[in-house]
């Protein structure tokens, strides 16, 4: 925990607006029961505490009572990707877990007051209608925030053989076209241009397909990996402001501040709870 809330520190001295505690359905949580959601709520609650920036988590399928606690202590955004809306694939993505329950974690998040973040992957046999049903369940849901990645086979991993037939390229386009198609169907959502598959060089054309924000942000020397690049650009520093800012620039975009970012989530969470009571 201590080595989290320095990582955490670090990065908000930085100049980042959002902790993102990107640790998947870790057993050190999910086997220990209550007594390992309560340490999770704790480090949480710690580092919106010690920064004072908005914090985003990834822990998985949790108990509805751990996200009332998280939301409780202020953690506005749940993570919880349900890579694919089509129940063939998701039986072969995530074998032995249940999909309805995944899906009612989101739904449990929402009514506890949080924001939710939907992902997709791409390049693990889906089709174009899967991907757009996927796109049409986030918006009857009403995602905040909607992620789409290329599938990256990780060694060592049940699917480290998966035959990747398309090539590189085609596939990054199926990537960028995902995007776009969110942009034109989710309105203000949220759409991450991430570093982790193709790191700061594929920025650029990221931004261009309508992504708005920029995640993956990894600062070098501090122990800290990607997700599907375990180091891609993170220790020559690539992966920092001082790489980013330049870059957005040179699209002729510029950063939104600290406050913006925090009075978008309030707006959101506002608008979340007034459409819960008209409903109700």
């Amino acid at each position: 925990p201590e080595q989290i809330l320095d990582s955490a520190v670090h990065m908000a001295r930085s100049g980042v607006h959002l902790i993102d505690l990107t640790m998947g359905e870790d057993p050190a949580w999910h086997d220990a029961g209550d007594a390992g959601f309560d340490g999770l709520v704790a480090l949480a609650a710690g580092v919106k505490r010690t920064t004072g920036l908005p914090v985003m988590i990834s822990p998985g399928l949790i108990p509805d009572h751990t996200l009332a606690q998280l939301a409780a202590a202020g953690i506005q955004w749940y993570a919880c990707y349900q890579e694919t809306h089509s129940r063939r694939l998701y039986s072969a993505l995530r074998p032995g877990q249940d999909y309805d329950l995944r899906m009612a974690g989101k739904y449990a998040a929402r009514a506890a007051g949080m924001l939710v973040e939907e992902g997709l992957l791409t390049g693990v046999g889906e089709t174009s209608r899967d991907l757009a049903e996927s796109i049409l369940w986030m918006k009857r849901f009403g995602v905040d925030q909607a992620r789409v990645m290329t599938f990256v086979p990780q060694a060592g991993t049940p699917m480290a053989g998966l035959p990747v037939t398309d090539k590189a390229a085609h596939r990054r386009v199926k990537e960028l076209n995902a995007i776009a198609v969110m942009r034109l169907v989710l309105g203000d959502c949220l759409i991450p241009a991430s570093l982790d598959v193709d790191g700061l060089d594929g920025l650029a054309d990221r931004l261009a397909a309508g992504a708005n924000v920029v995640t993956s942000i990894v600062p070098p020397e501090q122990g800290l990996a990607g997700v599907a690049n375990q180091d891609l650009d993170i220790e020559d520093s690539r992966r920092s402001l001082d790489h980013i800012l330049p870059e957005l620039a040179a699209c002729n975009l510029k950063p939104a501040d600290a406050a913006a970012c925090r009075d978008w989530i309030r707006g959101r969470q506002d608008a979340h709870a007034r459409a819960v009571k008209q409903a109700g």
